[in-house]
């Protein structure tokens, strides 16, 4: 008859058998940490999911602005009420020194509706635009801006950005979000299929009409073809140059202005703009800590905002690189 075996054994290969189930066990997020580095994005399946979440991250952010959605600036006195006195010609009608096409169309479509849900149409554009660059960072166009396992975490930090109420859904200000989604598909894979054309060719159309984000992207999309020598990209260049040179022309035939008064630019205001309002603002949120704080914490974080960039630049691609130059600009 077999020989059971003693007492003593038991304890051995039960410690055994829990170290394998461990190491087994800790293996799960190892693995699943490699195929993030190694995949180059999602699909589309997981594209339209991420989509769909930072949709609802930014709903549950202030649920209010869609409950009980109201006019925010020029939401209702300028957008609204030129495009309910003539919405064609509000189209042609520059504001701040440049067209404003996006928050117009979004007043076109207030239109629509009754007026209790206007304010409620332009602020789904506005989350509709705030949600959009997520995607796209997380697609295999952007592969070569960094692993996704880090895109991932560059989401994450968009959609978290704390305090940001001056941009948060709101169609005044939802061509911010355009230009972000405008430099990472300047700065992306050429697409391969009709659909990604389609969309890039309206995307930029649209891009160039809607501030001066592609007279500034201009340059530097020039430098990226020229590294990458990307077809596409000159495609891309050209509508840009097209868009520009139109909204170039149309400005000049309305004699305003933003500001009518010297702005006193300082290189001391240059420092409590940058480092207080740009770099503080970035990580507490959208306080104007540039005048709340001594010039000489204002110089500190710019200092020290430049050397993690700096820092940063020295491994990144080109996109980054070129990224930061253009959010400079």
């Amino acid at each position: 008859m077999p020989t059971q075996p003693s007492s003593s054994a038991h304890p051995r290969s039960s410690l055994r058998s829990r170290a394998i189930h461990l190491t087994r066990f800790l293996e799960g997020p190892r693995r699943v940490v490699k195929l993030l580095d190694a995949r180059e994005g999602f699909n589309r399946y997981w594209l339209l999911a991420s989509f769909l979440i930072a949709l609802l991250l930014i709903f549950l952010r202030d649920p209010s602005l869609f409950t009980r959605p109201q006019f925010w600036a020029e939401d209702g006195k300028v957008w609204y009420t030129q495009a309910y006195g003539g919405w064609l010609h509000s189209l042609t009608i520059p504001l701040g020194g440049y067209l404003n096409t996006l928050q117009r169309l979004g007043a076109g479509a207030a239109l629509l509706v009754p007026f209790r849900w206007a304010p409620l149409v332009m602020s789904l554009e506005g989350l509709f635009f705030q949600a959009l660059p997520v995607p796209i960072l997380l697609s295999g166009r952007c592969r070569r801006w960094a692993p996704l396992s880090f895109r991932l975490l560059f989401a994450a930090v968009y959609l978290g950005i704390p305090d940001a109420r001056e941009v948060h859904v709101l169609c005044t200000n939802c061509h911010w979000h355009l230009a972000v989604v405008e430099v990472l598909l300047a700065f992306a894979a050429a697409p391969r299929s009709l659909f990604g054309k389609i969309f890039d060719v309206i995307t930029f159309a649209l891009a160039t009409v809607c501030g001066p984000f592609a007279v500034l992207l201009m340059p530097f999309l020039f430098v990226f073809w020229w590294v990458r020598r990307q077809r596409w990209s000159l495609t891309i260049f050209s509508i840009l140059v097209a868009g520009s040179v139109f909204q170039l022309t149309l400005m000049r035939h309305y004699q305003t202005a933003r500001f009518y008064r010297p702005l006193g630019a300082t290189v001391a205001r240059f420092i409590r703009i940058v480092g207080g309002n740009v770099f503080i603002g970035a990580v507490r949120g959208s306080t104007p800590y540039g005048y709340k704080y001594s010039l000489f914490v204002c110089l500190l974080s710019l200092l020290v905002g430049l050397a993690v960039i700096a820092y940063c630049s020295r491994n990144a691609s080109i996109e980054v690189r070129l990224f930061f130059l253009y959010c400079f600009g």
